[in-house]
């Protein structure tokens, strides 16, 4: 171990010694070889060839001074280094503190695969291209979970919360799986759909544009397949029944426009519409007649502003609206915008 520690001072660790480096100073399971490596450079360093931001270290040992009087009562491991390599701290072990924390503030599987996450914003479209290649589009309020690596592992499993459109890097060897959710597997090997899982809405979609996709249920060994799609279709998973249902569509556009930053609906429920244009505009819909989640929507939009958006829809159906932007109780803060539809 100090071997890789006098590499990673000199800057030749690998990945893989660095990794148990950090593992080494997550876990503090060898605080002997880490004290003795530390205390034989604060010994040997004089300061006089200090790198990096000196404001920087400033603020970091400041940090650090406040945490400890936070904390006097409690002798800690931070506290006993502190006090006892300072010096080393701010110019030697800066870098690789930085790393560390960077490291632990990810999360790991039950398999210690260290984990990442992409998440978009209201309002906001982005494309990850992940490990293997593999590219995802994300829509408003969505966010894709992985693995930093793919190597050593049996399958490619991703987790998405909302909705994402995947082009997946083929390979047969290693399927590619996309965990909808709480409900659902998507499996292929390497093809082109979309999946839509946001919490709020009622069921899970998917629609195939190439190759084959496997929807499964379940979880390793007591997986089960609910359905084998076909390019063209589209599956939806009820939360609620737990049944799906598979259906040809003849333009699936309507489930795939968003990327290219369009929304096509086409005899939509209302309320579906207001719960897309919710995630898109960032705001909140009051719905003060019940009857107006009786109306469908046949309509295109692309750059609209909010407020065009609801003057199309109150053309084409007798509704009214009004938008009003809260303010907090503190500070005179903005909430989100409220929009309330009646019935005309």
């Amino acid at each position: 171990m100090k071997e890789i520690l006098q590499k990673y001072v000199n800057g030749e660790c690998t990945a893989d010694e660095f990794k148990k480096a950090v593992t080494v100073l997550a876990g503090f399971t060898r605080q002997g070889t880490l004290n003795d490596f530390m205390h034989r450079h604060w010994i040997d360093y004089t300061g006089e060839k200090a790198e990096g931001n000196p404001d920087r270290f400033n603020q970091v040992l400041n940090q650090i001074h406040h945490q400890i009087n936070i904390s006097e009562e409690k002798e800690s491991f931070t506290r006993r280094f502190y006090l006892t390599f300072s010096r080393v701290a701010a110019v030697l072990l800066l870098p690789l503190l930085t790393a560390l924390a960077l490291f632990l503030f990810q999360y790991r599987d039950s398999d210690r695969v260290a984990m990442t996450k992409m998440t978009t914003p209201a309002g906001i479209q982005s494309r990850v291209e992940l490990p293997d290649g593999s590219r995802v589009w994300l829509n408003s309020e969505s966010e894709v979970h992985f693995p930093v690596s793919f190597k050593g592992q049996k399958e490619r499993k991703v987790k998405l919360i909302g909705e994402g459109f995947f082009e997946v890097a083929s390979d047969r060897k290693k399927p590619f799986i996309v965990s909808a959710g709480d409900e659902l597997d998507v499996m292929v090997t390497g093809t082109v759909f979309n999946v839509s899982a946001y919490e709020n809405e009622p069921d899970v979609s998917v629609a195939l544009v190439e190759g084959g996709v496997k929807i499964q249920k379940g979880a390793d060994k007591n997986r089960s397949v609910l359905a084998e799609m076909k390019p063209g279709e589209v599956a939806r998973f009820d939360k609620s029944s737990e049944k799906i249902s598979v259906s040809r569509e003849n333009d699936l556009e309507p489930y795939t426009a968003w990327k290219e930053g369009r929304f096509v609906f086409v005899n939509e429920p209302f309320e579906s519409v207001l719960r897309t244009m919710e995630r898109k505009y960032n705001v909140k819909y009051n719905i003060e007649d019940s009857r107006l989640l009786e109306y469908r929507i046949t309509a295109t939009f692309l750059d609209e502003t909010l407020e065009e958006f609801l003057r199309i829809i109150t053309l084409s159906s007798p509704i009214e609206y009004e938008i009003h932007r809260p303010v907090g109780k503190e500070n005179n803060v903005f909430c989100k915008r409220v929009v309330t539809l009646t019935r005309k």
